[in-house]
């Protein structure tokens, strides 16, 4: 009797000791309070939670980092993800080893999704226990999913509302009773709950509740309101704080992220390239410069055993499956992207140019900022649109860059569809085999643990007056990496750069102009930032490149070149460091698109627009001054309009030739913290095609400014 119960007790614990195996084979606990499982984003994580603690000791609440693209300084609001995980971590900023905390939440995450996941197919869809426990460790360690466990930890705590939400709704939406209103009280919290790690859930709690609960929500209107209700309790406010930051920085959203963070459907059927043995095989098909929108292997086992329990399913009339299966297919159809791909390439279909002209045309009417031309690019007019071409164009539904992300909604429904085809399978043997083959699909390759060493340069630097801010250059130009935010922690500089999910249109501006050949000018306007320490990390062609510009530079001084750490560390190569020669002039702006280089006598504008952005000292009044002419071009009358943050101002027109003069106070309710001024022009033309200039200037130049000044003023 003892025995029995024992081996039943045993069985009963098989699912769980299957996730320990697991779980302790892919995340050793050697090193795992001394290091992180990638340096991309547990570093920006790290960062930010050290930030917040630090700010809580002193009595207040982490929601601006002025130190971080000084000298704007960078405003939590608009990563509302980091705020989540801030508030997550609060009570656990008494104990000073953040890595290893951070590590045991995220031990802690996964295993409430492993948690979840087990309790939908096996309390909700009464599977056996093989078959929950096969679906749920595909759940928890799925490719995507995996990523989001080693490098995307914030979305990770969001994934686990959101899978609770997935129970939460399957067990309303099982019931033969019509839902109480109080129960929506708990899906509306965890939706609410999910959003707080990323605003990419609401998106998808949105179509989890639509497809696991339409009918109810209709039914029963009070269910449904409170529903909402909660969630909006929660995920509201965030959304709003992040609405605000963008109307003092806007922010833009480029189809490019759209597409090529998407899923490629032939992936599908791949096993993951974390695999230990077919990982090397899979790997070179990712494409390293959207690496998470090529994880979106599902495996061949439960991608076959899924289209077998659904047939089945639905044959029998199992009730939840119909709703698990438009889930899935909306999940995978959205995961797509706006353009089909294969083999992680856009795909050019002849033939489907009028279609693909329709939606653009739909898309520019619905949102210009998006597609900004009336047509297709040409290289891009044979591109065949997916439904998430559609999908986007619903407002702010293009804020959900990285659509592969969408698989997180089909997922859960397809794992548990194979749950339910393996326990169909009448041949014990076929069974077995398949389930000993799915099994497989976690042989994943540990986890190593990688401290967080730093680097002689940031050394030094931390040995430095503070104050300079420091600005750094890499392989891709501009050195946009989570381990600038972590250096600020190390050196104690503000830094002109850092990391998220957007460039700032300045930086953006002066990085073309240090990488096509105007590296002495853009480095003279990142001065005028504060620019004191320029970082050269020498880890390639471009690299090099761009040391041998700043050595030959008279604006900067050579301090040393210093070797990387010995131990493994996110500072993996040589770091040399430059000062700058000379303090910068005394201006409140810097020139950004449209203007030529400066000459002794002023600077010419080039095209038909040309941009300047300025800061805004709190309390003070903003005068714009100019002096400035024509490119005279007669019959042609130049005219210049003046845009403050996209918002026409003023317009000038040049009656003649001579110089014009311009002096007036910009209105308070134009500005911003971050100021963008554009000036547009009637005409932009080259003065070697005007004869009676006499010139061999092959620019395309529009007006000359010999003074422009934005000048600060007392209220």
């Amino acid at each position: 009797m003892v025995r029995r119960r024992f081996l039943r007790s045993l069985e009963s614990c098989g699912p769980w000791l299957a996730f320990l195996a697991v779980a302790l084979w892919v995340f050793p606990l050697r090193g795992i309070t001394r290091g992180i499982a990638s340096y991309g984003d547990p570093l920006e994580i790290l960062w930010s939670v050290e930030r917040h603690c630090r700010a809580l000791a002193e009595g207040r609440w982490f929601l601006r980092a002025p130190e971080v693209v000084y000298p704007f300084g960078l405003d939590l609001r608009l990563y509302p993800h980091w705020m989540g995980t801030n508030l997550l971590f609060t009570p656990f900023c008494l104990f000073p080893n953040r890595v290893a905390v951070l590590n045991i939440l995220t031990l802690v995450s996964v295993n409430g999704i492993f948690g979840g996941a087990l309790f939908a197919s096996r309390r909700v869809l009464r599977l056996s226990r093989a078959s929950s426990t096969l679906a749920a460790l595909s759940l928890t360690f799925f490719p995507l999913q995996f990523f989001q466990t080693c490098e995307h930890i914030d979305k990770l705590f969001g994934l686990v509302a959101l899978v609770w939400l997935w129970v939460m709704l399957l067990r309303i939406a099982s019931a033969p009773a019509p839902p109480r209103k109080l129960q929506g009280l708990g899906p509306g919290l965890l939706w609410g709950v999910s959003t707080l790690f990323s605003l990419y859930f609401f998106w998808q709690g949105f179509l989890l509740v639509l497809f696991l609960l339409g009918k109810r929500l209709v039914q029963d209107k009070g269910f449904a309101l409170t529903l909402l209700g909660s969630m909006a309790l929660l995920g509201l406010p965030w959304g709003i704080l992040f609405l605000q930051a963008t109307r003092e920085i806007p922010i833009g959203f480029s189809l490019y992220s759209l597409y090529m963070y998407s899923a490629s459907a032939d992936l599908w059927l791949l096993p993951s390239p974390y695999h230990l043995w077919w990982g090397q095989i899979v790997k070179p098909l990712l494409n390293p410069q959207a690496l998470e929108g090529s994880l979106a292997m599902l495996g061949p086992t439960p991608v076959l055993l899924s289209i077998v329990g659904f047939s089945v399913a639905l044959r029998n009339k199992r009730p939840l499956f119909p709703s698990l299966l438009g889930a899935t297919l909306v999940g995978l159809c959205l995961s797509l992207g706006i353009y089909l791909k294969w083999q992680n390439r856009l795909v050019h279909i002849p033939g489907v140019d009028p279609l693909h002209r329709l939606f653009w045309q739909i898309g520019h009417f619905l949102k210009p900022g998006l597609f900004p031309t009336p047509e297709p690019p040409p290289g891009m007019a044979n591109l065949l649109p997916m439904p998430g071409f559609l999908w986007v164009l619903i407002p702010f539904a293009e804020g959900g860059r990285t659509m592969v992300r969408y698989l997180f909604v089909a997922a859960p429904g397809l794992f548990l569809a194979a749950g339910y085809g393996l326990s169909q399978i009448r041949w014990r043997a076929l069974r077995w085999a398949m389930g000993i083959l799915w099994a497989t699909d976690f042989l994943l390759t540990p986890v190593v643990w990688k401290p967080l060493a730093s680097h002689p340069a940031l050394e030094w630097l931390a040995s430095q007056p503070s104050g300079g801010a420091v600005f750094s250059l890499d392989r891709t130009g501009i050195a946009w990496n989570p381990r600038e935010l972590w250096g600020t922690l190390l050196h104690g500089h503000p830094a002109l750069h850092a990391y998220g999910s957007w460039i700032p249109p300045h930086l953006g501006s002066l990085t073309d102009r240090l990488l096509n050949g105007r590296f002495d000018f853009a480095i003279g306007e990142l001065q005028q930032l504060g620019m004191e320490y320029l970082l050269v990390y020498r880890d390639g062609p471009l690299a090099e490149t761009l040391y041998q510009w700043a050595e030959a530079s008279p604006l900067l001084t050579p301090v040393q070149c210093f070797a990387p750490p010995a131990e493994t560390s996110p500072y993996s190569s040589p770091i040399c460091v430059f000062q700058t020669t000379s303090p910068p002039a005394s201006r409140h702006f810097i020139f950004l698109d449209g203007w030529a280089l400066p000459e002794d006598w002023g600077i010419w504008a080039e095209g038909e627009r040309s941009d300047i952005m300025f800061w805004l000292e709190g309390g003070k009044r903003v005068v714009l001054e100019f002096s400035a002419f024509p490119l005279c071009a007669p019959p042609l009358q130049q005219r210049l309009e003046i845009w403050i943050n996209s918002h026409p101002w003023k317009a000038v027109t040049f009656s003649s030739c001579d110089l014009l003069e311009f002096r007036e106070a910009i209105p308070e309710t134009l500005l911003r913290r971050y100021n963008l001024l554009s000036f547009h022009y009637a005409y932009a033309k080259v003065p070697a095609d005007i004869p009676a200039l006499q010139s061999s200037d092959s620019r395309r130049l529009s007006v000359g400014f010999v003074r422009l000044r934005v000048d600060l003023a007392p209220p």
